[in-house]
């Protein structure tokens, strides 16, 4: 970002390098929890001191600045520690996306020129073995990447004859791990900090790179609107290599706060951790981690008595209904994107439910948006729906090694097109409308997949809906809802159709309804381009 950004778009005050805001968070109170897992606790100061050290191993590798270091694993107490000794040393960490298969890996590794991978074995939860993926992308990895200099791995560094992580881990302890700190008060907040790729269904992901005003700024700003300090307990089950896990963390390293969360998502696990940290900030994010919570049959919020915020992701009904779960702590909703550091927008905790939940608020301080006609780009009134644009000191500058998609997706004057639909109350506040690729053409009729979700998720039957368009001879298109259904639950589809038709538009009604137990999922979202290689069964209407 250039100067003139920042002087445009200030970012909130307090934003410093993520070095500085740890080191400076250890000397205020080095022995507060910094992060937490169910069989860990790291304090501030043991987490600074492992940051200097792993700072002082990618140095000895004889990585310079802006050299790109990525890091390939599941939630793990490691990770912040090799994020933040990255930042340190000057390099830039690409944080890979555990779901990811070899195909995405070798255009991630490739696009990213990395110098160092970290990455791990995991026998537990889901079974992550990265090892064996990273040789299935590269059979002769000497010399389809020859400036990959090396590969740590936690868990079994046997595996596939890679280097052991406790190699890694000497290398900063034998030489002086301490001047990797030299300088670090007066380093540029502009510098790289990381690369996020972002998911991607009809073409490879996209390569974004975030400094450190972005993060941490948009971390103290996040915190800011949540009513997080330096007391509170922030609950985050996202996975790490997620911005919407990244961005609160440093916000709460900013802040001084503590981060619990798991290795891997577990419904009761959730619950446990929960009541034992006293979590005050709830950070699940997405509906399918909070409804496994929140609809567990030991799920008790008069248990959870210093709960008071909590934020969520969806359809307003979903919302609302999942709120009730929780009647003491107000939820509320956000809007944001990797390319704008996460959450860009997100009302305060104290407002009515209409808007917590019925919209995503108003943009953060030092962040703008607007709703414009998509084929004029004319700027549109309160109330009309159009494509939402975001600009900002957290806003990327674009997109790594994409300059047709860049100079698309980042127009003059900062602006970014996100992509998305939405409009603007007479307030300011911002519902989302659905994504443009998720507009359905039915019959000439324009139909918002979302809206059609939204519905079907009030059905007391039904836990998540998505909506995509199959095409029609006679209609373009038509919708064909996937439905998962409680357990126990017994609808047909037909009974979905009955409970659409009267009360939404008949174009609206899908004409195909599939139920689906598990989903395709990228990071944290759930793939509609995999959705539509589905059998549909028969057309019901």
């Amino acid at each position: 970002m250039s100067t003139s950004g920042l002087a445009l778009w200030p970012p909130p005050a307090g934003t410093v390098h993520l070095g500085q805001a740890l080191r400076d968070a250890a000397h205020r109170n080095g022995g507060r929890d910094a992060i937490v897992f169910p069989d860990t606790r790291v304090t501030y100061g043991e987490l600074y001191e492992r940051a200097i050290r792993r700072a002082g191993s990618f140095r000895a590798l004889g990585l310079e600045p802006g050299d790109r270091v990525g890091l390939l694993m599941t939630n793990r107490p490691e990770f912040p520690e090799l994020l933040i000794g990255a930042a340190i040393a000057g390099c830039v960490a690409v944080l890979i996306n555990a779901r990811y298969k070899a195909r995405e890996l070798r255009h991630v590794i490739t696009d990213a020129d990395l110098r160092c991978l970290i990455t791990s074995y995991d026998r537990e939860g889901e079974g992550y073995d990265f090892p064996t993926l990273l040789r299935e992308a590269y059979p002769r990895l000497a010399e389809q990447l020859p400036r990959l200099s090396r590969i740590f791995v936690l868990g079994q560094p046997e595996a596939h004859g890679f280097a052991p992580f406790a190699e890694f881990a000497e290398l900063g302890e034998s030489g002086d791990a301490g001047t990797a700190e030299i300088g670090l008060t007066q380093r540029d907040v502009r510098e790289p900090l990381l690369m996020l790729y972002t998911s991607g269904t009809t073409s490879a992901p996209k390569g974004c790179t975030l400094s450190h005003v972005n993060l941490v700024g948009k971390g103290i700003g996040f915190c800011e609107r949540f009513e997080f300090g330096a007391q509170d307990r922030m609950w985050n089950p996202v996975p790490v290599f997620h911005v919407g896990f990244v961005m609160p963390l440093a916000g709460a390293i900013a802040a001084g706060g503590t981060v619990a969360t798991l290795r891997w998502f577990e419904p009761l696990a959730a619950i446990r951790q929960l009541s034992a940290e006293r979590i005050t900030h709830a950070f699940p994010a997405f509906p399918p981690l909070w409804q496994g919570v929140a609809e567990h049959p030991e799920f008790d919020a008069a248990r959870l008595p210093e709960l008071r915020r909590g934020l969520l992701v969806g359809p307003p009904d979903l919302l609302r209904r999942l709120q009730r779960a929780t009647p003491d702590c107000p939820f509320i909703s956000c809007y944001g994107m990797t390319e704008g550091t996460s959450v860009f927008t997100a009302p305060r905790p104290t407002e009515p439910e209409e808007i917590r939940l019925g919209t995503e608020g108003r943009p953060m301080p030092g962040l703008e948006l607007r709703i414009v006609d998509r084929d004029s780009g004319a700027a549109l009134a309160p109330y009309e729906v159009g494509e939402i644009q975001i600009r900002g000191y957290s806003v990327v500058d674009g997109y790594h090694n994409a300059p047709g998609q860049t100079a698309e997706a980042f127009l003059a004057g900062g602006w970014f097109r996100t992509g998305d639909l939405g409009s603007v109350d007479s307030e300011g506040n911002l519902s989302f409308r659905g994504r443009t690729k998720d507009m359905l053409k039915v019959g000439g009729e324009n139909v918002a997949a979302l809206e059609v979700e939204s519905y079907l998720t009030t059905h007391p039957e039904i836990v998540m809906a998505q909506v995509i368009g199959v095409p029609d001879a006679r209609l373009t298109e038509v919708p064909a809802a996937f439905v998962e259904l409680r357990p126990g639950a017994q609808l047909q589809p037909s009974d979905v159709v009955a409970f659409c038709r009267g009360r939404i538009a008949t174009f609206k009604v899908p004409r195909y309804v599939i139920f689906i137990e598990e989903w395709p999922m990228s990071a944290t979202k759930i793939q509609k381009g995999a959705l539509s290689a589905l059998p549909l069964g028969p057309r019901l209407m």
